[in-house]
């Protein structure tokens, strides 16, 4: 028999944010499925949450009330298994650029002498991975005139 839980789940998911002393509600009481293989669009203003709900799909916030679920666990922190595409280049201008390349294998418990192989920086070094780029300094960080950094 198929699973039937959704993929992604909000019940009753309120948002409230604090600024300047004054309560904003950036959502009110929503309530949003998504089945397995499913596409969903999240669209809308600007200004009207899109993003707010996608950073509690994600794990970066939390809910002020209400449930955020993917795959029937509740949401409380990022987690590997679910992918993120930002609006904006989103590098760690503090680490170098294989740092960067290599970043997500880190946080999935890679080792760090398989790394560059499953990244596929293997055979080029830091230095070669950086020089690629074409946005390192002399140290294969990121500098601030790096149009990604």
């Amino acid at each position: 028999m198929a699973d039937t839980r959704p993929a992604v789940e909000l019940r009753g998911v309120d948002k409230e944010f604090v600024k300047r002393a004054r309560r904003v509600e950036a959502l009110r009481a929503i309530d949003f499925t998504v089945a397995p293989n499913e596409f969903a669009a999240v669209l809308g203003p600007s200004g009207c949450g899109k993003s707010t709900l996608l950073n509690m799909v994600a794990g970066f916030d939390r809910p002020t009330r209400g449930d955020v679920l993917v795959d029937g666990t509740r949401v409380t922190a990022p987690d590997p298994r679910r992918g993120v595409v930002f609006q904006e280049p989103a590098l760690f201008p503090w680490s170098t650029v294989f740092d960067n390349v290599v970043f997500g294998l880190k946080t999935r418990g890679v080792a760090a002498g398989e790394r560059p192989a499953r990244g596929g920086v293997a055979g080029r070094g830091r230095r070669r991975c950086s020089s690629r780029s074409g946005c390192s300094d002399s140290n294969g960080t990121i500098p601030p005139s790096c149009p990604a950094g």
